[in-house]
């Protein structure tokens, strides 16, 4: 057998499944004959198979070729028996397995037989790929350039995870920015829906205050001059009647100025908070990374904290911390101490 029908026949039965290579499957058509009793054999003989290298082969010397063409050729030629075996019908299965399974399943203490060619096999297969392995070290200049080529892919690696890094900071930044525009302009529209609120109460306010002085004064003159002709218990019951219907306009008056303080409130706060998203931006990019800890605390406090306006008559004392004080507090201690010192 040459080396390239070696290596052909050694594609052949590594491209067969195991199943096709322990039956007749040659001459399939005489009958089946299985050989299920050596399918590990067979299955370890191509796992030795797929360490068959052709570049190691070659740095075998002669006589280690000659020794692993022998041996190799042995076993194909076994599996190839399997497989172009003819089913005798008028013999049995047994009998005509019999000096292929005697092959495959002798004992490694016999001087031929399936372990011994298998043996011998992978011996010289190791041969070749400790060869290799020592023949890429000892190759300066192929080593030196597998080294340097390491180098350049770790250093475009590392240079594209900066790009990826870069990337998605920029990509996070724009969600930022662009999240923070969308919640100022809600805050906004928010703020021009209670100062809509606001002037409608106003109004209302204005106008039951004029009707209140109004009915007050017609009250009073109905009393005091309309009913100069009636008697004491007629301007009783207008007297009564009128302060109860100046007393449902106050009410209302007292109502629509309440709702009025509350929506101008909501008012300040929203445009107060939108003002603040609106200028986050400017600030986060105009400021180090020391400072942006503060500006978003700050942002943050503005948003979540109770904000006084003076249009409510009881208001919270908001302790907030003093934005100075934290911009200080996240300096770095080097510049602290020098600034000390």
């Amino acid at each position: 057998m040459t080396t390239d029908e070696l290596f052909t026949s050694v594609a052949e039965v590594l491209n067969t499944p195991t199943a096709n290579l322990i039956q007749n499957s040659k001459a399939a058509s005489t009958g089946i004959i299985l050989f299920n009793e050596i399918s590990v054999e067979v299955e370890e003989l191509k796992g030795i198979f797929r360490y068959l290298d052709r570049a190691a082969f070659t740095l075998l010397p002669f006589s280690r070729q000659q020794v692993l063409l022998t041996h190799a050729s042995t076993l194909l030629a076994y599996i190839s028996s399997i497989q172009n075996i003819k089913k005798d019908p008028g013999q049995a299965d047994n009998q005509q397995k019999g000096n292929i399974l005697r092959y495959f399943k002798q004992t490694a203490n016999e001087k031929e037989g399936f372990s011994v060619d298998r043996a011998s096999l992978w011996n010289s297969i190791l041969e070749s790929l400790v060869l290799a392995q020592h023949k890429a070290l000892n190759d300066g200049a192929g080593y030196s350039a597998k080294v340097k080529g390491l180098d350049d892919l770790v250093a475009d690696a590392a240079g594209i995870k900066d790009k990826l890094d870069a990337v998605l900071n920029t990509a996070q930044q724009d969600l930022g920015k662009k999240g923070v525009a969308v919640h100022s302009k809600s805050f906004n529209d928010q703020a021009e829906e209670y100062l809509r609120q606001a002037d409608s109460w106003k109004s209302w306010s204005i106008f039951l205050i004029c009707l209140n002085g109004v009915l007050i004064i017609s009250v009073l003159s109905l009393v005091l001059w309309g009913l100069q002709m009636s008697t004491v218990t007629d301007r009783i019951e207008v007297g009564i009647f009128g302060a109860a219907l100046v007393s449902l306009v106050s009410f209302g008056v007292v109502l629509c100025v309440r709702n009025y303080f509350a929506a101008k409130h909501n008012e300040i706060v929203n445009r107060h908070k939108a003002n603040c998203l609106g200028t986050y931006n400017t600030f986060i990019d105009s400021a180090d990374e020391e400072r942006k800890a503060a500006v978003l605390l700050q942002a943050t406090q503005t948003i979540f904290s109770h904000q006084r306006t003076g249009y409510l008559s009881k208001e919270a004392e908001v302790s907030s911390p003093n934005p100075i004080v934290e911009v200080i507090r996240h300096l770095p201690a080097g510049r602290s101490e020098a600034h000390a010192s």
